[in-house]
């Protein structure tokens, strides 16, 4: 079983995860970090210009495939 880990977030931080416009997760975009295809997901999803997007995350591989 698959812990619902969003919604937990989202009930235990609803001030930071209210501050998000949106949330893509490996489910919704059907993809995962790194492949291009989530970061093409997020980018037409919520239309948005890579050059003005900040994207954080912990692992170098997952930065270095959303810079290219």
């Amino acid at each position: 079983m698959q812990i619902p880990y969003m919604e937990i977030l989202q009930q235990e931080y609803p001030e930071i995860m209210g501050a998000f416009k949106g949330i893509v997760t490996p489910s919704t975009a059907l993809a995962k970090k790194p492949s291009h295809a989530i970061f093409q997901y997020l980018i037409s999803r919520f239309h948005l210009e890579p050059r003005d997007s900040v994207f954080i995350d912990d692992q170098e591989m997952n930065i270095m495939a959303a810079q290219e």
